[in-house]
């Protein structure tokens, strides 16, 4: 699969072309049967009610058949649920691929399956260099390409010359860039770095739909960036970091020293007239004072307590305040909720058909998380915390999102 959004050379002028979302009668109409075999939520009831190799033989029955099949000869509990998960996943988008008819659909599915493909680089670099066996990336990979399991694992034995090459051509990353990183052995650096790889893509993609801001798609975009400032935040500060290190996380850059927040603004600059980008300006301000009022807190309880002020308020439930690491959770389940919104708008849009692919990721996260609290003994209250359902308060949520 040929990777999206791939960077034009030093100096050559590049020629936006705006995408323009439209019917997809075909696409949507076979989308509506893959929809129709998801779990629902009395299915994760009875799941619950099971045990670990009764829910194997609940999964077996259903669409997950053929990849539990194709692995239960050598794996068995949790581990063969996993690589199962992780296969049918892969296989959905390369499906989806495949009956996507029209460029800009299949720009979309694209840019969605590029995080698990960085992700999978990311499981790479972490197992290599904190010197793990290759065993572990069996279960940790999404086999999209161009990052299957043959090609994460040639990765994790390539030479250093091998590796950094094709780190580059996967990433776009600069060579030299990596080699340095890889030489200092800074994993964060390096995961920072391929992060940034996905938000500009991301950015790229924002800038070329053509869609009023107020579509749950665009809105969907909209939050991810600040939302994983508001997550890194967070996560920095119930560990003890500085506020100089914590914002020298938060500043992720381009080559022209243009941070991501300030690129979505200088990019809304160019598509709206003045009177709006008065109120754009307004807007990011607000979000700045938050993330200000964040990093300054003495505690968590401050940090908590300028989020409550925020249009993010509802993300800090009293059981995150009580377990600040839960506010990660929190975060997606806000993201992945987008995905009711855009089920249900126009029928025949791109939007059905990427509330399906969130929703598919929200189930594979259910199912992980069942599977293996099952196969850990782990306490109920774990699977009520995490378990990511839509009700009447995330439908509040999304509607004033």
């Amino acid at each position: 699969m040929r990777i999206p959004f791939r960077r034009n050379p030093e100096g050559a002028k590049k020629r936006i072309k705006r995408l323009r979302f439209k019917s997809y009668p075909y696409t949507v109409t076979r989308v509506r049967v893959m929809k129709s075999k998801l779990l629902g939520e009395e299915d994760y009831l009875r799941m619950r009610k099971m045990g670990l190799n009764e829910t194997i033989r609940f999964l077996e029955e259903s669409e997950y058949k053929h990849e539990i099949d194709l692995h239960s000869k050598e794996y068995r509990g949790a581990e063969l649920i996993e690589l199962a998960l992780n296969e049918n996943l892969a296989n959905v988008i390369n499906k989806l691929l495949s009956i996507s008819l029209h460029e800009e659909l299949k720009m979309l599915i694209q840019f969605y399956s590029l995080k698990w493909i960085l992700n999978n680089i990311k499981l790479v670099l972490r197992t290599r260099m904190n010197k793990l066996s290759e065993s572990d990336l069996k279960y940790g990979v999404i086999p999209i390409q161009p990052t299957d399991y043959e090609t994460c694992i040639k990765l994790y034995r390539g030479g250093g010359d091998e590796f950094i090459e094709t780190l580059s051509g996967i990433t776009s990353i600069e060579p030299h860039r990596l080699r340095e990183l890889y030489a200092a052995n800074d994993l964060v650096g390096l995961e920072n770095e391929i992060d940034l790889t996905f938000y500009n893509r991301m950015i790229e993609l924002y800038k070329r739909i053509k869609m009023r801001r107020s579509d749950p798609l665009k809105q969907f975009f909209d939050n991810i960036v600040q939302l994983n400032n508001l997550r890194n935040i967070a996560r920095f500060k119930n560990e003890g970091i500085n506020e100089e290190t914590i914002r020298s996380m938060l500043v992720m850059e381009h080559k022209s020293k243009i941070t991501v927040k300030t690129s979505v603004i200088l990019m809304k600059m160019m598509r709206f007239r003045v009177r709006l980008i008065k109120f754009r300006f307004k807007k990011s301000k607000r979000e700045d004072k938050l993330i200000e009022a964040m990093i300054k807190a003495e505690d968590m309880k401050a940090l908590f307590d300028a989020l409550k002020k925020s249009r993010y308020k509802e993300l800090v439930t009293p059981d995150v305040e009580k377990n600040p690491s839960r506010l990660e959770g929190t975060i997606d389940k806000f993201l992945l909720n987008y995905a009711t919104k855009l089920l249900h708008r126009k029928p025949l849009s791109v939007s059905p058909i990427f509330g399906y692919l969130l929703w598919k990721e929200i189930e594979t996260k259910n199912i992980k998380l069942l599977v293996h609290a099952k196969a850990m003994n782990l306490d109920e209250n774990v699977v009520d915390t995490n378990l990511i359902v839509v009700n009447d308060s995330w439908m509040k949520v999304m509607k004033h999102a």
